[in-house]
């Protein structure tokens, strides 16, 4: 009897990790959707500002195209060369078309927000996590074909040889290390590159390597790098690895820095998706609301 209570106890315990690591993976992804967002309305606003000042230079040609004009009726040399509002006119046309296909760009990114954080919301509705995992994985393809596209096939080939070695004891080993420091030296600042430190740090905190997966987290936000990429796996980096920070700090028992890190998650990414490691290795997807409002829960419960 004292065997099948112990065993209850164990996994209800275990139960309640995997619904805690569950809602840690989904914070990741909508944080990075925030960023792409608040920078693409920026762009837009550049882009009004510009059109603003076209039309007002299209107005001035026009002023001094009819003051021409009437200075040539009355027998008067114009003081300046009349100007021509055509090619006002066609910058003016292709900002306003620029400034439109912008437009339109944020809202496919907040639509896409709006309906991940929709499918993160149960857990438990296997449809919406491969909808979910299926939309990450598609911009994580969008990630390579871009920097393929501006950097050519060596970046991607690089980036494949430094990836971490599954099912082996070491993670990396003297070809990857070689491969992952060459695309970090060509190509300091391309996406791609993000997503190889992004896949390192969470190839670490799978292991439960917290320095490794601290340091590459580090090189990650304190670079010249996006940290908004998602892995090959469709894991949003940052809230993920977040979440991971938060979960090892309840672990060692440190819950006032746990809460501090549950404090910034939900203030730099409560619009994010974060993806937990499943059971299998997968991600599962939740909101960085619900991990927030669950792993603030058992904070609270483990210091009873």
């Amino acid at each position: 009897m004292i065997r099948q209570q112990g065993a209850t106890k164990m996994e209800k315990k275990w139960l309640v990790i995997q619904l805690v690591v569950l809602v840690l993976i989904v914070a990741v992804l909508l944080a990075v959707q925030e960023r792409r967002f608040n920078a693409q309305q920026a762009l837009l606003s550049e882009q009004g500002r510009q059109i603003a000042s076209l039309k007002s230079e299209l107005a001035s040609v026009q002023d001094k195209t009819i003051a021409a004009l009437t200075d040539k009726q009355a027998g008067e040399s114009p003081q300046e060369p009349v100007a021509t509002g055509a090619e006002v006119e066609a910058r003016l046309e292709q900002a306003e078309k620029t400034a439109e296909e912008a437009s339109s760009k944020v809202q496919e990114m907040l639509d896409e927000q709006n309906l991940l954080k929709e499918l993160a919301t149960d857990m438990q509705d296997r449809k919406a996590q491969r909808q979910i995992a299926t939309m990450m994985q598609a911009r994580h393809e969008k990630i390579l074909d871009d920097d393929i596209a501006a950097h050519g096939k060596e970046l991607y080939e690089l980036y494949k040889k430094s990836l971490p070695k599954e099912g082996v004891m070491n993670l990396f080993d003297g070809e990857s290390d070689t491969a992952f420091k060459e695309l970090v030296a060509k190509y300091p600042t391309a996406q791609t590159t993000a997503v190889a430190v992004a896949e390192r740090a969470l190839a670490c905190a799978a292991r439960q390597d917290t320095e490794g997966a601290t340091e590459y987290y580090n090189m990650l936000m304190n670079g010249a790098l996006d940290d908004t990429v998602v892995t090959s796996k469709g894991v949003e980096a940052t809230p993920a690895l977040l979440g991971y920070f938060t979960s090892q700090y309840a672990r060692n028992g440190d819950y006032a820095q746990a809460q501090e890190m549950l404090n910034y998650l939900s203030e730099n990414y409560t619009d994010s998706t974060l993806a937990l490691r499943g059971p299998g290795g997968e991600p599962v997807y939740s909101t960085v609301d619900d991990f927030v409002q669950r792993m603030g829960n058992e904070i609270n419960r483990s210091q009873r």
